[in-house]
């Protein structure tokens, strides 16, 4: 069977049930269907406030199903990684929807990115504080974990430097190529990082990420408050 008479199959097997509302295939088939894929993923909107996953092999392709409630589904779109399920729902390939659950998750989603993206002077202070504070952290005699640190504190630049210039982060194994997208300079500096055998030279090439990144935000330091927050 090829894989679109799997989804087929799949979301006929899905919609059947009484307690699915919706079903989308999610992330890399439903971006690029023709491509290459070892794995399928669904998402599933349930009638009901529970959630669940499954993982099984189907005919040598790995299908995972993700089951959420409405509310469960939208509540993917909070915290540090919504940009997770952004881009699920932006590119879900919706193949039963008939209340159009997804169009509304889209919308949140969309609403979601425009207040991650609008960052505030405080979230701009919070980034110069957390730059300041995790390159404190490369300090060590320990070579091997000096070098582990600084992969670490890499991917981290990268991950703020997505949200500073307005651009929604992706996964690892996505990240440099689009970083070279929308800026080719840090993309430059952090392959001349990844292709440098001296720690010297890797500790260059970070202070060169450091001030690209901060320039008109201010100095990387200690010096960082959030506004007073009261409990009911």
């Amino acid at each position: 069977m090829d894989l679109e008479g799997l989804v087929q199959e799949e979301v006929s097997v899905l919609r059947s049930k009484d307690f699915v509302e919706a079903v989308a295939v999610v992330g890399s088939y439903a971006r690029d269907p023709e491509a290459e894929h070892t794995d399928i993923d669904f998402f599933i909107i349930v009638d009901e406030d529970w959630r669940k996953r499954e993982t099984e092999r189907v005919d040598e392709t790995v299908v995972e199903r993700f089951y959420n409630s409405m509310d469960g589904a939208e509540a993917y779109l909070e915290g540090d990684e919504w940009w997770k399920n952004f881009h699920w729902f932006k590119n879900a390939d919706v193949r039963y929807d008939p209340e159009g659950l997804f169009d509304k998750l889209l919308e949140t989603a969309e609403e979601r990115k425009s207040e991650a993206l609008d960052l505030s002077e405080e979230d701009k202070d919070k980034i110069l504080y957390s730059i300041w504070d995790r390159y404190q952290d490369l300090d060590s005699d320990d070579v091997g974990r000096q070098r582990f640190l600084m992969n670490d504190f890499v991917d981290y630049l990268v991950q703020k430097n997505f949200l500073l210039k307005g651009e929604v982060p992706v996964k690892r194994n996505y990240r440099l190529e689009k970083l070279e997208s929308f800026d080719g300079y840090m993309y430059k500096l952090v392959q001349d990082f990844l292709m440098s055998s001296s720690t010297v030279e890797k500790k260059d090439k970070l202070d060169k990420m450091v001030s690209y990144m901060t320039r008109g935000l201010g100095r990387p330091g200690p010096e960082w408050s959030t506004d007073r927050e009261d409990f009911p």
